[in-house]
């Protein structure tokens, strides 16, 4: 696979899939595999995209996209974590299932390695807060308290973040947001790695310098704009999810809809020198492309000189 160096954007290339097949991956008779991935990137390439991220919900559907993928030139691809093998996982209370979580996202980086995959996106670890009032309360029992949920991943997230780099991928940790709808009701997530600081904090402690950041921007509006959320950091960005929301929960929303802003996003990127990938994190509806040309149009607004500088 040929490295591409410039920023670039897409989709998720398993959406794609399901929008026209009926069906995600998973779903999908093994024969038809690659003719679906290499018709998926065929229409990605019509939208001049150059980057694709892949999310399957088992093992094997990873090993046949990846293969595919490791045959297309001049294309850049991400993984998203999957199921159990989540960086959730290496939170849980039951230690022999946070060593099945070590070793299936471990099996992710392998495939990822083998099929030229750039980026591995985990997220961070889920706690049981021990209180109601929290989303995905009925599953919390099974998580560490917050302190040993903590030190849990820290010590996986080592060992994996050294495992990633000896394969040629890097793993990266992706921002949450500070709630979810559940129920119809608004509740916060139980889940570290929320506000920045404590981004920074698991970055620090359980990369050291070997593990990237996944900026989710719908995320990072739940917590304040974009921009300012990443403002100083982006040298340690290596993936970007793409979305929009009204600040109060996750959405996913088009671009546009919500309240990011997207000139200042684009600014902030453009202006501490990002080069590497941005998908738009939603289905493959019919604003999934406007989407991507929204942003290009920031993107051209964000690298024109200030007013006066063009006119002096």
């Amino acid at each position: 696979m040929q490295p591409v160096i410039a920023m670039r954007l897409g989709v998720f290339l398993t959406e794609v899939i399901k929008a026209l097949y009926g069906r995600y991956v998973d779903d999908l008779p093994e024969s038809c595999v690659r003719d679906a991935v290499e018709r998926s990137i065929r229409i990605l390439r019509h939208f001049e995209l150059s980057c694709a991220e892949i999310l399957v919900g088992s093992l094997r559907a990873l090993e046949l996209v990846a293969k595919v993928a490791s045959e297309v030139e001049g294309f850049d691809f991400q993984l998203h974590e999957m199921g159990e093998s989540s960086g959730k996982g290496l939170s849980l209370a039951d230690s022999s299932a946070r060593r099945r979580a070590v070793e299936g996202i471990k099996a992710m980086i392998d495939c990822a390695s083998d099929g030229g995959i750039r980026v591995v996106t985990i997220h961070p670890p889920t706690y049981n807060p021990g209180k109601p009032g929290y989303a995905y309360q009925a599953e919390l029992h099974k998580y560490l308290p917050l302190g040993e949920a903590l030190a849990s991943f820290v010590k996986h997230v080592r060992e994996l973040s050294a495992y990633a780099l000896k394969r040629g991928v890097t793993l990266s940790l992706e921002n949450m947001p500070r709630a979810v709808l559940d129920g119809y009701v608004i509740k916060r997530v139980p889940c570290l790695g929320v506000e920045r600081e404590e981004v920074l904090k698991l970055l620090s402690e359980a990369g050291g310098g070997k593990l990237g950041l996944t900026l989710d921007v719908g995320h990072a509006n739940t917590v304040c704009q974009p921009s300012d959320y990443v403002r100083g950091i982006v040298d340690r960005v290596v993936h970007i999810h793409l979305h929009d929301n009204d600040s109060r929960y996750d959405q996913h929303a088009p671009l546009g809809t919500g309240t990011v802003n997207l000139y200042l996003l684009a600014k902030v990127l453009m202006a501490e020198g990002y080069e590497e990938s941005i998908v738009i994190e939603r289905g493959a509806d019919g604003m999934l492309f406007e989407d991507v040309a929204t942003f290009r149009r920031y993107l051209r607004l964000a690298r024109r000189p200030p007013l006066g500088a063009r006119l002096g």
